[in-house]
């Protein structure tokens, strides 16, 4: 949707009424404002810059906020519905609660670079291990990602474009730039939700995302934090043994992408609870019931 041009000078009118000390009328503009939704927001930057009343900045902020968040919750709802099999656009979506005006292209400028510099090698070698070692090597050796184990919890370690540019991340971010990868080169591999962790399998299929119907066999398992580390399910055992978890076989099986967003948000979640910042958590709250509307907390 398009403001019109002859609607600017209008427009600006009614984002000065925001200051209006009637809570009537300001609820009446706030109203209308958000219904015209992201075509607004230059306009409302634009008054936000000429003023000095710290009254109408406030507000001017929380609304350029609303709708950000109403947009993505939007785009959310629609990667739901018709693009569940992307998993790079949901991430980018789920980045854009932190980062409104992040781009595609300056994600997959990223991306692009990493295909490159693995399409040659990888395309000389056969077998599932060899190539696996292929994307290790340029990811870990070249391209120096490593797990953010400093600072672990810290939200950006769960926006796709920060840990691309930072090259540090968790083992669910780091997983799904490697399955992105590894997808571009028609690579079977996929995500496990694993509790208190998130590793990766390659499994005995062709490459199809959804996954199909039946559980496919898992050739082998991979850690990105440790440098995309092969193990096998006994190892799996091992680690829920230390945990005291029961072995589901969720642990063990590959995971779809609706799952891997929602630990993305579960982990925001988290994330902003342990620094006090409670807006935050009841709007991630919210956006995780649009994927998974049996969510209570």
């Amino acid at each position: 949707m398009e403001v019109d041009r002859k609607h600017i000078k209008e427009l600006k009118a009614m984002v000065q009424l925001l200051d209006d000390p009637d809570p009537e009328i300001f609820g009446m503009i706030r109203h209308q404002l958000l219904s015209l939704g992201k075509p607004v927001v230059p306009a409302l930057e634009e008054v936000w810059e000429r003023t000095l009343d710290s009254i109408l900045q406030e507000r001017i902020e929380t609304i350029i906020h609303e709708i950000h968040y109403d947009d993505v919750k939007r785009q959310l709802i629609e990667w739901r519905d018709l693009r569940e099999d992307d998993l790079l656009k949901g991430s980018i979506i789920i980045a854009r609660y932190q980062y409104p005006d992040l781009e595609e292209p300056k994600v997959t400028k990223y991306l692009e670079q990493l295909y490159k510099d693995i399409a040659l090698e990888i395309s000389l070698v056969d077998s599932p291990v060899d190539k696996i070692r292929v994307i290790n090597h340029a990811m870990f050796d070249i391209h120096r990602f490593l797990g953010n184990r400093q600072n672990y919890h810290a939200p950006t370690n769960n926006y796709i474009n920060h840990v691309l540019e930072s090259k540090k991340g968790n083992h669910l971010l780091l997983s799904v730039i490697y399955i992105l990868v590894a997808r571009h080169f028609k690579l079977p591999v996929y995500g496990v939700n694993l509790p208190e962790n998130f590793i990766m399998c390659y499994v005995d299929i062709d490459d199809k995302d959804p996954l199909p119907t039946k559980q496919p066999k898992v050739k082998f398992y991979l850690n990105t934090f440790a440098k995309g580390a092969i193990f096998s399910e006994r190892e799996v055992d091992q680690f829920l043994n230390q945990l005291k978890r029961a072995k589901k076989p969720e642990y063990y099986q590959p995971c779809n992408n609706t799952t891997i967003l929602l630990r993305m948000i579960t982990n925001l979640i988290f994330a902003y609870q342990k620094i006090g910042m409670k807006n935050k958590v009841y709007e991630l709250i919210e956006l995780r019931r649009v994927l998974d509307p049996e969510q209570n907390e």
